[in-house]
């Protein structure tokens, strides 16, 4: 399955639907001539907007990603241009801004995306400014807000202390488990496909035995039960290197294969995912994504914006991992019946699928019910 799975907390995958759209032109001066969002405060007319981009709107979840309140007015835009060429020009144009701070960051878990950010002050006012290349069809997104200095020193990533994205933190809850529909998978029954080495790989850490679906009336639990420890990585193999390990749940919620394609599957509207890695540009760093995201005909092999999960129990150092979801964010209520296909895989520097283990062939089983 050639994806990229995740969403990062940074991110990290964040696609926008284009509405309403308008281009923008400038004079030289970089005053714009065009049609552009409405100003949060009189500084906004100071700030040049791209020439040639196109209006669009920035998501809630895309600013929160970067610690913009949702009730913070953010000027989006789209170009074809690269991003370095679209700083370049905003250092020409903020004639009346001195730029004070810029950096850029690649989230680990997608690694064809980088953020871009820009600070300008002048005064006491301030303009925040993010690029993202490879948006959507290969597009540059361009966020940009302004307000007070004081203010706009607060937006950027949501980052750890070491500066890095914030893998999710284990919670050692407890989980009745009685009820639950359960799914058993024999050992060592690995999956052979596209991306696969040309023979089975034995990795105990992807070897599924078990899965259990169960809720309560605030939250969906899945455990997965795997045949060996949940490694530190990246993790040297011969003469190879793990980088990712991953444990997906794909649902079919209104057993309808008419309704959703979520990562090519006829009929998936949502996905639940435990993703454990470290990309080479990790440097060494091991991150764990608890995530879920709905089926996008716009995103990437149909995946829509990453949300974060919770890690309940598990993970790394041990041979299983249990992860929540609020109902009421899947969108599920009592006495749905839902579809599952379920896989685990790792990915490593040679192989997209260095080892995988799918249930029922990749087909649906179930129905689960929320009770």
């Amino acid at each position: 399955m050639n994806k990229h799975s995740f969403i990062v907390c940074i991110i990290l995958i964040l696609l926008v639907g284009i509405s309403g759209c308008t281009q923008n032109t400038s004079n030289n001066n970089g005053t714009n001539n065009g049609d552009t969002a409405s100003p949060t405060n009189q500084n906004q007319s100071n700030i040049p907007t791209y020439t040639g981009s196109i209006n669009c709107t920035i998501p809630n979840d895309l600013k929160s990603n970067f610690k913009i309140p949702t009730t913070v007015d953010c000027t989006g835009s789209v170009t074809n241009d690269d991003p370095i060429d679209v700083l370049q020009w905003y250092k020409q144009h903020m004639t009346k801004w001195t730029l004070m701070q810029e950096s850029n960051s690649t989230p680990p878990d997608k690694p064809e995306n980088i953020m871009y950010l820009q600070y300008y002050k002048n005064n006491e006012d301030g303009v925040f400014l993010f690029l993202m290349d490879n948006f959507a069809e290969g597009k540059t997104l361009i966020g940009i807000v302004s307000g007070p200095w004081s203010s706009i020193q607060e937006y950027g990533f949501n980052e750890t202390s070491d500066g890095g994205p914030q893998s999710s933190t284990n919670q050692n809850g407890d989980v009745d488990w009685t009820n639950a529909y359960t799914v058993s998978d024999p050992a060592e029954d690995f999956w052979l496909g596209g991306g696969s080495p040309p023979q089975v790989i034995n990795f105990p850490p992807s070897d599924i035995i078990s899965i259990n679906i169960t809720n309560d009336e605030t939250n969906l639990y899945i455990k997965f039960e795997m045949n060996g420890i949940i490694p530190t990585l990246p993790l040297t193999q011969g003469n190879d290197i793990v980088r990712i390990l991953l444990m997906d749940v794909i649902m079919d919620t209104d057993n309808n294969p008419s309704t959703g394609h979520l990562m090519n599957f006829n009929g998936a509207e949502l996905a639940v995912e435990a993703w454990f890695g470290s990309p080479p540009q990790a440097q060494g760093t091991m991150y764990t994504f608890i995530h879920y995201a709905f089926y996008d005909p716009d995103g990437e092999e149909g995946v829509g914006t990453w949300h974060d999960a919770t890690l309940v129990n598990g993970g790394e150092g041990e041979p299983y991992v249990t992860i929540s979801c609020p109902l009421v964010d899947l969108h599920l209520q009592n006495e749905q019946k839902v579809n599952v296909i379920l896989f685990a895989e790792v990915e490593s520097d040679t192989y997209h699928h260095y080892a995988r283990d799918v249930i029922n062939n990749d087909q649906w089983v179930g129905p689960f019910t929320i009770q």
